[in-house]
């Protein structure tokens, strides 16, 4: 199992004195063992000063000795003299030490437990030297723990009590008016005067933002009512168009003014719903799911666009695998989303270009509990990367706001389904797929 990333206020807190403590301390050992060295290398130099004098005094009397030539004389002589200075050992030996050059008479090894002092004796042809043998302890032997720790006690309780008030500080002053700053920004209370001011600018900051993104959500929710309003509208409109386009007392003018009824009858009824819908105050998109056909909702759609299709000279193609495709949607606000998806294929086309190939393709089927709708074009495609189209205020149109996508795929995904962009395999334009949960199945 991956630990979790995820750490609290308190934890980098703690860390801040912990880690420089952490630092002192170790700190506090160098600088401890530093000294503890420098001064058993002193006590070393030392020992070893006191046996060079002690060698001199040890080597003019052993010279004497050598000289005389008496049997075993010498030897008595060493160990008398290592008994009366307190030492370890005292021999003559005729071994060149390591240690020994020809610049210096006198030389001095170390180990472990003793120090070894050489010394050639003087006024001799031959080479002989004095070995003097002392006692010496080992540099971890002198270090002394308890004093460390003492000396490490100040640290380990300035950290203790240090944190120990920084978590008073922390609560009072940092995670108590954290914890109260969405209270303190949304309830637009005015922050005690214990807080820091840091904390106060940051709730007067965060209010202003709050203000100016709740203003920018209405106003966007109002353009996206506007833009579905307007898309209604526009239906209307180009019926009436068709209808000034014959003259008064023309048999058309009759058939074309009743085509108008029908789209003003079909739309504004679903106007009044949109906007009595927004109505409501609520920040999402609202739904009220019924158990219906979606084929006769995407059918609405597309009555919906067919006066705009027909004035642009686009042919609107709907093709669905079932009769009937139930699920529970809401479906005005289901017809809101295809119908600026069909509204969107239809005015991607050049209307100087106008000819037969102009097409929109609308397609729907059921398959293992799920409903896809696809929305697909011939003209031109998206101009930028697919998941750009849902961006407010993107559009390929010179006078779009850019909501219409996106106040569809709010309404989709408010309905627990998805909207995604592409290319078009068939028509090489756009394509939009609409994914949605099916509950009654397909007839």
């Amino acid at each position: 199992m991956k630990r979790s990333l995820d750490r609290s206020l308190k934890t980098y807190i703690f860390r801040s004195w912990l880690i420089p403590g952490a630092l002192a301390f170790l700190a506090s050992v160098a600088v401890f063992i530093s000294m503890e060295f420098h001064e058993y290398q002193g006590t070393i130099k030392r020992a070893v000063d006191k046996l060079a004098h002690q060698s001199s005094i040890i080597s003019r009397r052993l010279s004497a000795e050598v000289m005389l030539g008496e049997n075993g004389a010498s030897e008595a002589v060493a160990a008398q003299l290592a008994k009366d200075l307190k030492l370890n050992s005292v021999i003559l030996t005729t071994e060149k030490p390591e240690c020994f050059s020809e610049k210096e008479e006198t030389c001095f090894t170390h180990d472990k437990n003793h120090i070894h002092f050489y010394q050639k004796i003087p006024s001799i042809e031959d080479m002989i030297f004095s070995e003097i043998t002392v006692e010496s302890t080992s540099f971890y032997e002198t270090l002394n723990l308890s004093l460390l720790l003492w000396s490490g006690l100040p640290i380990f309780l300035t950290l203790a009590v240090g944190i120990y008030i920084q978590r008073i500080y922390l609560r009072r002053y940092v995670l108590r008016p954290i914890q109260a700053l969405v209270d303190t920004t949304t309830q637009g209370t005015t922050p005690p005067k214990h807080w820091p001011s840091e904390i106060k600018d940051l709730s007067s900051r965060l209010s202003q933002s709050f203000e100016k993104q709740e203003q920018a959500i209405f106003g966007q929710l109002a353009r996206g009512v506007v833009h579905d309003v307007k898309t209604l509208l526009h239906s209307v409109m180009a019926a009436m168009e068709l209808v000034l386009e014959v003259p008064e007392d023309s048999e058309k003018r009759k058939t074309r003014l009743e085509s108008l009824l029908r789209a003003a009858s079909l739309n504004l009824p679903k106007m009044k719903k949109i906007i009595e819908l927004t109505l409501d105050g609520s920040r999402e998109i609202p739904v009220r799911l019924k158990t219906d056909d979606l084929n006769f909702t995407i059918q609405s759609s597309i009555n919906s666009n067919q006066a705009l299709a027909d004035s642009r000279k686009v042919k609107i193609v709907f093709d669905s695998e079932a009769q009937k495709l139930i699920a529970a949607h809401d479906s005005i606000q289901l017809e809101r989303a295809f119908t600026n998806l069909i509204k969107n294929g239809i005015e991607s086309f050049d209307t100087k270009k106008t000819n037969s190939d102009n097409v929109v393709l609308i397609q729907s089927k059921s398959d293992k509990g799920k409903i896809y709708i696809s929305v697909e074009d011939s003209g031109p495609g998206l101009p930028f990367k697919p998941e750009q189209a849902f961006k407010p205020l993107r559009s390929t149109k010179a006078h779009g706001s850019g909501l219409g996508l996106f106040v569809s795929r709010k309404i989709i995904e408010s309905h627990r389904g998805a909207l995604t962009a592409g290319t078009s395999e068939k028509l090489s334009g756009a394509k939009f797929m609409v994914t949605l949960e099916s509950t009654g199945g397909s007839v």
